[in-house]
């Protein structure tokens, strides 16, 4: 169960953890090559990353006293994890195969450590690590180890394609994201259109005056992702009933998803009112700061209920 207290400081660590993840992964799954991805957008990235880190660990570490070695190990996975998902993708760019036997690798490692069999047991004891760091974070990567290699096979058989893409994945969310989106504008009194393309759908006035494409980018594919990794690694240590976790999980994944619904009708709004250029930027920033607000928000509630749950057992 959670060991540390949840104070302020620890919660804006566990978001920027959560929000640096999304962004890797997403540069992960865009080869980092992706024109969207600026030099700025990524050191920032990885500064999130590195000051979450600094944030947990070192409460951890000065507040309750961890044990160092422990903690130097843990990081060691965690760099190690994040270069196994850059293998996975950025390999795609190269040869599909070579993206097929990363996946396959980084899935029976997850199942061994998960499992707690073989050599990798003695990673498998920071699963359950007294280091909500080292907890989180090793939950984190072996889900998503779990995740990635089904996900891609999903794509195998329905396409024939093995590489990474997951449209078979990502269609099916955009398609339903349109719909919300276009029913949204027309609620604000805007008569619009959406229309099937290759990789996504076209949003377009009625007129014809204004279009926007809603392509893999917008899909959410990596947030939501990245949602339901966190969620499960971290549930277990939240201390509420089976049937409350499962409200919670229903809850954050509807979250995510209308979240990046409303991000698309606002674009298409800017785009509407100031123009090609002003969507271009809002559409570069947009995406982190709905994640980011919806994310924390989520987290908040998500850690205010563990409170209530030690407060009723206190009182039994």
């Amino acid at each position: 169960m959670i060991d540390i207290k949840i104070n302020k400081m620890i919660l804006l660590g566990i978001i920027l953890l959560i929000g640096s993840f999304t962004y890797i992964f997403e540069m992960g799954y865009h080869g980092f090559v992706h024109q969207d991805f600026n030099k700025a957008q990524i050191i920032l990235t990885f500064l999130a990353l590195f000051l979450s880190s600094v944030f947990i660990l070192g409460y951890e570490y000065y507040e309750t006293k961890k044990n160092r070695k422990d903690l130097e190990y843990g990081f060691g996975f965690f760099i190690g994890a994040i270069i196994m998902l850059f293998l996975v993708f950025y390999t795609r760019n190269i040869n599909s195969t070579i993206s097929f036997v990363f996946s396959l690798i980084y899935f029976i490692f997850s199942i061994i450590v998960f499992t707690k069999k073989g050599m990798a047991s003695k990673l498998s004891v920071f699963i359950n690590s007294q280091s909500f760091f080292l907890r989180f974070s090793f939950r984190f990567f072996i889900i998503m180890g779990l995740l990635l290699f089904p996900a891609g096979m999903i794509e195998f058989m329905r396409s024939g394609v093995f590489d990474y893409t997951l449209k078979e994945i990502y269609m099916p969310l955009i398609t339903v994201l349109t719909y919300f989106s276009e029913r949204a504008l027309s609620l604000l009194g805007y008569s619009v259109y959406s229309i099937e393309q290759t990789g996504g759908y076209t949003l377009a006035m009625s007129d014809n005056t204004f279009h926007v494409f809603i392509g893999a980018l917008c899909s959410g594919v990596t947030s939501m992702s990245v949602f339901i990794a966190a969620f499960f690694a971290i549930i277990g240590d939240i201390k509420t009933t089976l049937k409350n976790k499962a409200v919670l999980f229903i809850f954050g994944v509807l979250g995510t998803f209308f979240s990046n619904a409303f991000r698309i009708a606002l674009l298409f709004l800017i785009g509407i009112k100031y123009g090609q250029d002003a969507l271009l930027v809002a559409h570069t920033h947009l995406g982190w700061i709905f994640f980011f607000i919806w994310i924390s928000l989520f987290w908040m509630i998500l850690f205010r209920i563990s409170e209530m749950g030690e407060k009723s057992k206190e009182r039994v």
